[in-house]
């Protein structure tokens, strides 16, 4: 029972084990790989972005943007605060974003990610957490 217990708080974001479970992997990959060369931490703003206005229903034409044209900085402010699920989705969007361009993962079949050469060159991994 215990041995489950343990199995299964591996899986819970923000438990102890799930944290050890990750330190595992970045254990291993420094093992097989090597020490990595980059850590980066991606956090996309998404108060005054325009994708997120988007994401957020607002009729902004990203092709001819104009900052002028769009809502003022109080109705962004609601607009995001309003709908968490469209940030939620902008957040996703972006990482996804940054992932395949930058660094040249893509998601695969199964969850499993495809290398290809990004703007970074060819990487070995990465391990992506969401806090």
């Amino acid at each position: 029972l215990r041995s489950q217990l343990h199995g299964i708080r591996s899986q819970v974001l923000a438990t102890d084990k799930s944290c050890c479970s990750v330190w595992a992997q970045i254990w291993s990959m420094i093992t097989m790989f090597n020490p990595p060369s980059l850590w980066v931490t991606i956090n996309p703003s998404d108060m005054q972005n325009p994708i997120a206005q988007v994401f957020c229903r607002v009729d902004i034409d990203l092709d001819n943007f104009r900052p002028e044209v769009g809502p003022n900085s109080t109705m962004q402010f609601i607009n995001v605060a309003s709908d968490s699920y469209a940030v939620a989705l902008f957040f996703h969007f972006m990482i996804e974003t940054t992932l395949e361009t930058l660094y040249g993962f893509q998601k695969g079949r199964h969850g499993h990610p495809q290398r290809t050469s990004g703007m970074l060159g060819l990487l070995q991994g990465y391990i992506g957490m969401v806090e």
